[in-house]
């Protein structure tokens, strides 16, 4: 990735507190950079942490500052979408060989791709199992025609299985939590846990599992000034998976995010970086052939989406 220019924190003006709360810019309550570096002690928390540059850095990055409770997270991730843009814009799409339906694809097996414990500290609930650095990621990143309010109402509806046939054998939801506040604006975000059943062709083999899922939006502005509107989503798996045929293996870990950021041009661009971790027999976690299949997976997943929300 290309350098981004970054003025973070801005030389002579205050980012905004908290977007989702006020839009009242602090500049009239800090003119000088001096005053910003003194708010801190003012309110009580330190300054947002600007965002990385690089791709690996920023997809670890936001997953770690995903929750919507702690202070200056919003603006983080403001510059971490912006970072995220550019990098598309410079990087992919102006690329000789672009291809609009295939994006842009990687792996993330470097130690330093991986996500870190601490990165997964803020999950409520939990995973029964917690060792970020065994799962292995890999990323898809695209463009739909997609709209925010587009993409929420398909994620938000129950009957997924009528979406997305071809991604679950079983597909249920339960412990809902604010969804129907959240889809009417009223709600930062939704919460629930779904239960599925998927199947793999190699081996063939299909697990159970339960995962818990949130989404939120972030309505923010970037430390450079500019408005900042994108979904938010991560999905993590409650404890290990015992794959069928009995024996086979284990689903360890999963871990993913979804950085759906609304383009200026109209329609969205998804970021999808997803980390599994499992115990195959002699078949390590980085193999090619399973680390394929998840770039598969992600993007038509997100190709079927588009497809519903041209339907809508």
């Amino acid at each position: 990735m290309g350098a981004i220019e970054s003025d973070f924190p801005p030389k002579s003006s205050c980012s905004y507190y908290n977007a989702r709360v006020n839009r009242t810019s602090l500049l009239s309550l800090c003119p000088s950079l001096a005053v910003l570096t003194a708010l801190p002690l003012l309110c009580g928390c330190p300054l947002p942490e600007p965002a990385p540059e690089e791709l690996s850095d920023l997809l670890t990055f936001s997953f770690a500052h995903y929750t919507p409770q702690a202070w200056g997270n919003d603006i983080s991730l403001a510059d971490a979408a912006l970072n995220l843009d550019t990098w598309y814009r410079e990087d992919v799409e102006s690329s000789d060989d672009f291809d609009f339906d295939a994006g842009f694809e990687a792996r993330l097996t470097e130690p330093d791709q991986r996500l870190s414990n601490e990165d997964l500290a803020h999950l409520v609930p939990q995973p029964e199992v917690v060792d970020g650095p065994s799962a292995v990621g890999v990323i898809v990143a695209l463009e739909t025609r997609c709209s925010l309010d587009e993409v929420v109402a398909v994620y938000l509806a129950d009957n997924q299985m009528d979406y997305f046939p071809d991604n679950y054998v079983a597909y249920s939801r339960s412990d809902h939590l604010d969804i129907a506040c959240f889809e009417a604006g009223d709600c930062i975000e939704a919460r629930w846990t779904t239960h599925l059943t998927q199947a793999q062709s190699f081996p063939a083999a299909t697990w159970d599992a339960s995962i818990f899922n949130a989404i939120r939006r972030l309505d923010a502005q970037a430390p450079g000034g500019q408005d900042v509107r994108a979904l938010i989503s991560q999905a993590w798996m409650e404890a290990p998976a015992d794959i069928v045929p009995a024996g086979l293996g284990q689903l360890i870990q999963n871990y993913q995010l979804e950085f759906t950021i609304e383009r200026p041009t109209g329609g969205s661009l998804h970021v999808f970086p997803q980390w599994v971790h499992f115990n195959l027999g002699e078949l390590n976690t980085e193999a090619a052939v399973f680390l394929s299949a998840y770039i598969d997976g992600i993007r038509d997943y997100l190709r079927t989406l588009e497809t519903h929300c041209e339907d809508d």
